[in-house]
């Protein structure tokens, strides 16, 4: 996950879960000496990757069946 503290505290909000063994991505580019709020994006572009599209990063990701593009956003 990416800059995770506050998904997984709604995430245990609602689903009355814990959550162990997450692997932070921000957390681990800030350890690596990068501003602590790198976005996902500009990590990805660090780490050699194509431009992330946002179109999907406001949608509305209650609606299920999640759609194509979501799933490709969030994979």
């Amino acid at each position: 996950m990416h800059a995770a503290e506050n998904d997984i505290k709604i995430l245990k909000h609602y689903l009355d879960c814990e959550f162990n063994g997450i692997f932070d991505t921000q957390v681990a580019m800030a350890f690596l000496g990068h501003d602590h709020q790198l976005s996902l994006s500009n990590t990805l572009n660090h780490l050699g990757f194509d431009n992330l599209n946002k179109d999907e990063k406001l949608s509305d990701w209650r609606q299920r069946p999640l759609s194509n593009a979501q799933i490709a956003y969030a994979t």
